[in-house]
């Protein structure tokens, strides 16, 4: 088993069913925290003609940036209860982003069940989605100025990023691939980062934080097109989206891949390198536990993902 140092930690590219239980123990820990409050505050945006859209909206969902956000805090030494409510704004963001997403892609499925649009319409899912926003940001507003900042800049960056993504990507050179990965998917990670630690009272923190999530978007983005990829070359998808046309030109020109085996292959082999590009970048925080499942986390993210076109992190070929 191959192991990367970090100060005091020791980080697996590979996972036993102990440390895989352990980070699923603590996620579900912090589901149940979060979930609750998060139902109450959707449930209060409900209105005549629009009921149970904004729940919807937000049901279902893994809360894996939700859990960022309290794993930076309590690594940063703070109180999970203050960070709560920056856990829950950041799953707002993600809801909406999600159901407008859908709504620009005209996805009719979301989480196992029908897209809000499919269920309620364009018009009120969209405008229930863009409710959610400042709902999070009134939500930010208890830990200060610097925090509402960077939400205001995670989701400008995120509009842009579905924007190029939607009606621009064709366009985009195969290099401009990673900073649309970066706009779109990295920013609401760079955010849970940079919320956690703010909530936590380390404002010093803020910067760091937000490249290390971003360093993480890259990667998740990485592995769910190399995971959309691979299902497509073996027939079980039938179209790759524009976003996923973009990885194959950038792989194809920037990692020198030839044919489908070798985009698969090398594109593991990059998403390792950014892998290990996100633990360097933790050294900032103190050793601890939390630390520690923070830079386990995007590898057992990762993991999971390529888990489901039967690939992993250290082997490119099918698994048996």
């Amino acid at each position: 088993m191959a192991n990367l140092p970090h100060g005091g930690l020791a980080v697996n590219q590979e996972y036993s069913e102990e440390e895989f239980r352990a980070i699923l123990s603590k996620w579900e820990s912090i589901r149940t925290m979060i979930e609750p409050e998060l139902n109450s505050i959707v449930s209060r945006l409900e209105m005549a003609g629009l009921e149970g859209l904004a729940s919807y909206i937000v049901k279902g969902g893994k809360m894996f940036r939700g859990f960022v956000t309290m794993l930076f805090a309590e690594a940063a030494g703070g109180n999970l209860d203050r960070a709560k409510d920056a856990a829950i704004a950041v799953e707002l963001v993600q809801g909406a982003s999600l159901a407008l997403d859908d709504i620009i892609d005209k996805d009719a499925e979301r989480r196992g069940g029908p897209s809000a649009w499919v269920l309620y319409g364009i018009g009120k899912s969209a405008m229930v989605s863009l409710l959610l926003v400042p709902t999070a940001l009134k939500l930010v507003e208890q830990y200060g100025p610097l925090a509402l900042s960077y939400s205001i800049t995670a989701w400008e960056s995120m509009v842009r990023g579905e924007i190029i993504d939607a009606y621009s990507s064709l366009n985009l050179e195969p290099v401009e691939y990673l900073q649309l990965a970066s706009l779109k998917t990295g920013s609401l990670f760079s955010l849970a980062s940079t919320l956690g630690v703010i909530a936590a009272d380390h404002e010093e923190y803020a910067e760091r934080a937000w490249n290390y999530g971003n360093i993480v978007g890259i990667a998740y983005q990485l592995a769910d097109d190399i995971t959309d990829f691979a299902n497509y070359a073996r027939g079980a998808k039938d179209k790759l989206d524009p976003s996923e046309r973009l990885f194959l030109r950038w792989a194809e020109a920037e990692l020198k891949a030839r044919g489908e085996d070798e985009v698969i292959e090398k594109g593991v082999e990059y998403l390792n390198d950014v892998l290990k590009r996100s633990i360097s970048s933790l050294s900032f925080l103190p050793p601890g536990p939390a630390t520690k499942m923070i830079a386990e986390l995007p590898w057992f993210m990762a993991s999971k993902m390529l888990e489901s076109a039967n690939l992993s992190l250290s082997k490119f070929d099918q698994r048996p």
